[in-house]
């Protein structure tokens, strides 16, 4: 009898773990159907989140109260998507435009906007440092 209310019990206590989390599943592509890789998947108001992976899929284990994943790229338009009663998701982003009076150079002591930047710059590739 004892094992028999001992089985009851663990049964009972898994299946009340399992329902207090859950994983959802899915892919982030652009417009023309490609997969974002490195895009950030995270649920709204917690800390909780992942990155895609270079095929575009992520998994992420959620709490009960999760109910909205905030998912963004660079360059792509960041966006919010209920999850409801849904485990797998398909995602997609649109490309952002930016006005270039908007882009921020990065210099060596902080950021200027493009419009008052007035010095030079170069970009140097791996190749070119390996040749030397």
């Amino acid at each position: 009898m004892k094992k028999l209310f001992y089985l009851c019990i663990i049964l009972l206590f898994s299946s009340v773990v399992s329902a207090q989390t859950r994983t959802i599943t899915g892919v982030v592509k652009n417009v023309q159907g490609d997969p974002v890789a490195d895009a950030s998947v995270t649920v709204k108001g917690a800390t909780s989140g992942t990155s895609t992976k270079a095929d575009g899929s992520f998994s992420l284990v959620i709490g009960p109260d999760a109910k909205i994943l905030s998912i963004s790229s660079i360059g792509l338009t960041s966006r919010e998507v209920s999850i409801g009663k849904n485990t797998t998701l398909t995602v997609v982003l649109t490309t952002e435009a930016k006005d270039l009076l908007e882009v921020v150079v990065q210099v060596p002591y902080g950021t200027v906007k493009k419009t008052a930047f007035t010095g030079s710059e170069n970009t140097i590739t791996a190749a070119t440092i390996q040749k030397q």
